[in-house]
Order: C-alpha cells, then structure tokens, then sequence
C-alpha cells in the first residue's frame, strides 16, 4: 500500500509541473496578445485568464473539426497546424488579429463596448467563423497549398 501512495504522490508531483508549465504558456500567449497594441485596456483585458483571448481559442478549438470538414484536413493541417501545436498557435494570433485589425473587439468610438466572446447566442461564433474564414483565406494565398 505504502510503494501505491509514494506512486500517487510522485504522479501528483508530475501533474503539477505540466500544470505549471500550461498556465506558463497561457501567460505568453496572453503576453503576445497584450502586445498586438499599446492601449492600456486593451493590455488589461488580454491578460484576463478567462477573457476574450480564453474564449476566442476556445471557440477555434471546438471548431477545428468543422474547418477540417470545410477545407480538408490536409490544406487546414498545411496553413493551421492542430490544437496544441506552436504552428496552431500562430494561428490563433492571427485570428484573433484579424479580429482586432477589423474592429470585431470593439471600436475607440465605443470604448465601453467590448466584445469578449463570451455568449455565443449573441452571434460571435459566426462573426470569429467568418474572419477565421478569411485568414485561412489568407495563408492558403501565401502557401501554395491544393486544397483536398
């Protein structure tokens, strides 16, 4: 009994570096985010742990089947990489860029206004499909992929 529980404390020491090392990487994601622009708010509301950038990847990652279904698995694969990879993250970052560059978030007209991406009856599940639409639009342009 006692060489199972040495077992299960060693396991738990385990899981607890691999669940440090994901909030490190959440950090720097969040940190890359952050730094798409100079704006003080927009810097704060990155760094949510459970903000617009959680939900934004979220969303992309419950729809990775429907783009593979959309574009092949291959061509999506050559331009996005999957979930968990650095290639997969990239493309999230320009994503959420896209998101940013068209004013998706939020305007400097409204500053109250933001979108977090939180409430998906209110449509910003089709609005991420769509300008995650026109970046692999974008990349498949930059590669020259065929799709399958």
């Amino acid at each position: 009994m006692s060489g199972l529980r040495a077992f299960a404390a060693d396991l738990r020491k385990q899981l607890a570096a691999v669940e440090s090392q994901i909030r490190d990487a959440d950090l720097e994601f969040c940190v890359k985010v952050a730094n798409m622009d100079e704006c003080p708010v927009w810097k704060k509301r990155a760094m949510d742990p459970h903000g617009f950038v959680y939900n934004v990847c979220e969303l992309l990652n419950d729809g990775y089947e429907h783009m593979c279904e959309e574009y092949g698995d291959k061509t999506l694969r050559s331009v996005a990489g999957k979930p968990g990879t650095d290639k997969w993250e990239d493309f999230q970052l320009r994503v959420i860029q896209q998101l940013k560059d068209t004013g998706t978030f939020g305007s400097d007209a409204d500053p109250d206004y933001f979108q977090y991406f939180d409430d998906t009856a209110g449509g910003c599940d089709e609005v991420l499909q769509d300008e995650t639409d026109e970046v692999i639009k974008k990349m498949l342009k930059e590669q020259t992929v065929q799709v399958d």
